[in-house]
């Protein structure tokens, strides 16, 4: 298995090509889903096996540009969070609605170092 060789487990090699062949997922176009309630796009995607809230607060930043996505969970996140003094875990209420920037910024604080 290709994926393998990349050095992912069998389970997330498994979960990739399980997305790559979703025949559902792939009738869909980036206008049918930006079309879609954000309800229903959280349910369809989170039905899919191997996604998790990471993996769709991931798709809603970078696919669908949603400005407003916090990853709560995030190792990086958390991390940045501890090192400015935010509140960790939280959803960061007070930067709405533009929490998706405030996520690309503390990611590229800790590059800073």
């Amino acid at each position: 298995m290709g994926l393998r060789n990349q050095g992912l487990s069998r389970p997330k090699a498994s979960y990739i090509y399980g997305i790559f062949y979703n025949k559902e997922l792939k009738s869909l176009s980036k206008n049918k889903i930006l079309n879609m309630k954000e309800s229903d796009i959280d349910n369809f995607f989170l039905n899919i096996r191997g996604v998790g809230p990471w993996t769709l607060c991931s798709l809603k930043m970078f696919y669908l540009s949603y400005p407003d996505v916090f990853i709560t969970g995030d190792l990086a996140i958390n991390k940045a969070c501890n090192e400015l003094m935010l509140e960790e875990n939280s959803p960061m209420k007070d930067y709405a609605p533009y929490r998706t920037y405030l996520c690309l910024y503390l990611w590229a604080s800790l590059n800073q170092t």
